[in-house]
């Protein structure tokens, strides 16, 4: 079903690309501070950290006081310092700097669990580092947007664990789908999942989908 919800939501919101992508370490501390935090918010967070720690070296040896300090304004501020912090650090006692270089070479599925070895790093995280960056690598990012618009198609059995809800999606996608492919459904079905299919009132009467979905026939 997950070519018809591209093609359907392509008709509602337009084709989207990828656009901008950081490299890896950049991504991985993006990442890292979005988690539960609107754009608006973590993007200024993101690039406020980048002008008080030029090189991520400096971030690695930290105070996490201080980095919470900078990135204040996200949710779970003073527990994803933490996690920045250690992370970074263990980059430099793997690789001897903070690097994600040598995941580049890796089987797709072998890079990812070795991401999700980093402190603060789970199915999302570790998706977004792979697809969003200039790995750009075929895997989707499946955020609490997409597992609740899964679960509720019946395409994921659950809705809460992103973990679960990423193995389940995964199996779903197209495999001549690339990097630029996966991006833009996880793009399309974030907006719809932030517009119609939302957490607390999904307007069924608009979705495209309410005629096959198991759970518009629970909310309405």
């Amino acid at each position: 079903m997950l070519p018809r919800v591209r093609l359907a939501l392509r008709g509602r919101y337009g084709a989207i690309g990828a656009g901008r992508r950081l490299p890896p370490v950049d991504q991985l501390v993006r990442s890292e501070i979005g988690g539960r935090t609107l754009d608006a918010v973590s993007w200024p967070a993101f690039e406020a950290l980048k002008a008080r720690y030029p090189n991520w070296r400096r971030l690695a040896v930290a105070d996490p006081a201080e980095v919470e300090a900078v990135i204040a304004p996200v949710t779970w501020a003073e527990a994803k310092a933490r996690w920045l912090v250690t992370a970074l650090r263990t980059l430099i006692e793997w690789r001897g700097a903070p690097t994600l270089d040598f995941l580049e070479p890796l089987p797709l599925e072998t890079a990812f669990r070795k991401l999700k070895n980093l402190t603060g790093v789970g199915s999302k995280v570790a998706s977004s580092v792979l697809n969003f960056s200039t790995f750009a690598r075929p895997i989707l990012v499946v955020d609490t947007h997409l597992a609740r618009v899964g679960y509720r198609l019946g395409l994921a059995s659950s809705g809460k664990d992103l973990d679960r809800a990423h193995r389940e999606l995964m199996r779903l996608t197209e495999a001549a789908w690339d990097a630029e492919d996966l991006y833009e459904l996880h793009r399309l079905v974030k907006m719809f999942g932030q517009e119609v299919c939302t957490h607390d009132q999904p307007a069924c009467h608009v979705c495209p989908f309410a005629g096959e979905c198991p759970s518009a026939r629970v909310v309405h």
